[in-house]
């Protein structure tokens, strides 16, 4: 899932969950299931922050993030993202297993907002449409929690996107939101588009100055730097003005990353 501290999440989502199963369970139940929601989170969290310390250092360390040993070594548990996900499938008390989820879901969807303006739109309808039916009862705690573990996945393969584009988490926040405009895919092509998504980000980052937040000439100057390359490469071809306006607003958010 996106790169974040677990400590910095895994509190509040836990609380939030024991407090949905507080007057549904029996007293005794109720912290078995707690504690055991609470250690299971633990060691997944643990698990995949080592698994991405050995895959950004694999080609200095020689270090396998595949290999058990690497995390029994430091006193890990071997705890994959898609056995947590099976054992939140096997909780019995579905409903607090759709809490839990959506809660995972959204708390990872908020940290994804930060750089991925398309793809957290994306994934927050998507969230927003499963527990919706959910609450409609327009489908059973089983079929959802289905849903919500095949969107925690796509999540997850998500991140792999930029290796395969050969871009960065950044440039492919921009290319995102540049392939927002159908024409632009159609008459431009992928190549393109990944070209251009490295401009934006080179330029920008290069002229981006502390201040851009309050001062409206610094934002300005932001906007004609974004406008002139997309221009210059003719984007895009349709020449609609929200294409533009997406693009922009990815730029936005970037700055304000960087800002903070």
């Amino acid at each position: 899932m996106a790169k974040a501290k677990s400590t910095e999440r895994i509190e509040p989502i836990l609380w939030q969950a024991a407090d949905k199963l507080r007057g549904n369970l029996d007293a005794a139940e109720y912290k078995h299931v707690v504690l055991g929601l609470i250690f299971l989170k633990y060691i997944s969290d643990a698990f995949e922050e080592k698994h991405r310390q050995l895959s950004a250092e694999q080609a200095k360390t020689g270090g396998n993030p595949e290999d058990r040993d690497e995390y029994l070594a430091e006193n890990i548990f071997w705890v994959p993202p898609e056995e947590f996900l099976r054992d939140v499938r096997g909780l019995p008390q579905k409903n607090v297993a759709v809490e839990l989820l959506r809660k995972l879901l959204n708390n990872e969807i908020k940290v994804r907002s930060r750089t991925f303006l398309i793809q957290s739109r994306s994934f927050s309808q998507m969230l927003e449409a499963a527990i919706r039916k959910y609450q409609n009862r327009a489908i059973e705690a089983a079929a959802v929690i289905e849903e919500l573990i095949q969107l925690a996945k796509e999540m997850r393969d998500a991140e792999s996107r930029g290796k395969k584009l050969g871009l960065t988490d950044e440039e492919v926040a921009f290319y995102d939101a540049l392939g927002t405009n159908e024409s632009a895919v159609q008459a431009m092509g992928d190549v393109n588009l990944r070209f251009i998504a490295q401009e934006l980000l080179k330029t920008i980052r290069e002229n981006v100055t502390i201040d851009w937040t309050v001062k409206e000439s610094a934002r300005a100057k932001l906007r004609v730097i974004v406008k002139r390359i997309l221009r210059k490469h003719g984007y895009p071809p349709d020449l609609q003005e929200k294409a533009t306006q997406i693009v922009l607003q990815q730029a936005e958010l970037l700055c304000s990353e960087w800002a903070e």
